[in-house]
């Protein structure tokens, strides 16, 4: 998560690094810096080099990219 700025996926001008969902629009939202770890937690056995994730309904890509990070080490 560390090489992810979390910035780059929201637009409007907040405080980008607190622990807190934010609305991207479209009703859906960014979830919580410390959901992307809990959930980044849970798979890490899965997301693993050669493996593939299919990151359904995946809002803003955050969680996608640190999967895709995750998967690519």
């Amino acid at each position: 998560m560390l090489k992810i700025d979390r910035k780059d996926f929201l637009s409007e001008n907040t405080d980008f690094y607190l622990d807190f969902p934010f609305s991207i629009g479209y009703n859906a939202t960014i979830s919580a810096p410390h959901m992307h770890a809990y959930a980044l937690e849970l798979l890490k056995d899965h997301l693993i080099k050669g493996n593939k994730c299919l990151d359904i309904g995946s809002g803003s890509g955050y969680l996608t990219l640190a999967f895709s990070l995750m998967i690519n080490k």
